[in-house]
């Protein structure tokens, strides 16, 4: 399932790397989160119209926010397994068979892999290390982000969903309940994904950087309050967390200025 808002562009590349899977799906759900522009509008009508068929677009009147549309889509979808895709990223053509197939073979309800951010330079590279596939518990996603969204894929025991009364790390708090309930993430060594994102800092100010710290720090105290972490190993978290944020936007400001610099402008 796709979430969308007013990226109709990336919209389109994202889907028709989901249609060039050697293991085709059996559906494609978009749930565009109220877009406002016209390419928007038309671009979901013609995906909508298009005669291959095996899309549906669920429309919402105002915006919700990701969790929302994330969770709209995948209670349409009536499927063994779930994958989550956003609308400015793509999969490698393999993705779903070599995911599903090591779900089956390592019985597992949730999985994930590695992915690669491209941001503007545009190309790809054909990872597939010599590594194990492991299995992500709570603690490791304490500390570092060991997977992006695009790259799960849930079965249809999963009843968990979303949190939507959040609205930056929203997924990192359904992380860490699906690796307490389901004896862990299994983790891919392959780069199945790619991530079409700018660097911190590259579109602009750290409002967002703030925000997601935040964000984590609200997934991490119910992560506690659940009982999934001793108290003192959630202070560590939240401890590593201020650090990589001031690091950010560090970060964020440093790439900022060198934007800015006479020598860019040119």
């Amino acid at each position: 399932m796709i979430p969308h808002y007013n990226n109709p562009r990336a919209l389109l590349r994202a889907v028709e790397s989901v249609r060039g899977q050697t293991l085709p799906p059996s559906g494609i759900v978009i749930v565009d989160d109220a877009s406002t522009t016209s390419e928007s509008h038309a671009m979901l009508d013609d995906l909508e119209a298009d005669p291959r068929g095996g899309i549906q677009v669920l429309r919402f009147h105002r915006n919700r926010g990701p969790s929302a549309a994330r969770n709209a889509g995948w209670d349409r979808l009536d499927t063994d397994y779930v994958a989550f895709l956003d609308s400015d990223d793509t999969w490698d053509r393999r993705k779903l068979e070599v995911q599903i197939a090591a779900m089956r073979d390592g019985s597992a309800e949730v999985s994930a892999h590695r992915c690669e951010v491209i941001g503007s330079r545009g190309g790809k590279r054909d990872l597939a290390p010599e590594r194990p596939i492991t299995r992500v518990r709570t603690r490791d996603l304490l500390f570092k982000s060991r997977f992006s969204t695009p790259s799960v894929i849930v079965t249809s025991k999963v009843v968990e969903r979303f949190p939507e009364d959040m609205r930056y790390c929203e997924d990192l708090d359904l992380w860490l309940r699906l690796a307490a309930s389901y004896d862990g993430i299994l983790l891919l060594p392959q780069t199945l994904g790619y991530l079409h994102k700018a660097a911190f800092g590259a579109a602009g100010l750290s409002a967002d950087l703030e925000a997601m710290e935040e964000g984590q720090r609200v997934a991490l105290r119910r992560c506690r309050e659940r009982g999934d972490v001793t108290e003192s190993t959630y202070r560590l978290a939240v401890l590593f967390g201020r650090i990589r944020y001031v690091r950010r936007i560090a970060l964020a400001r440093v790439r900022g200025r060198a934007q800015r610099s006479p020598r860019n402008a040119r």
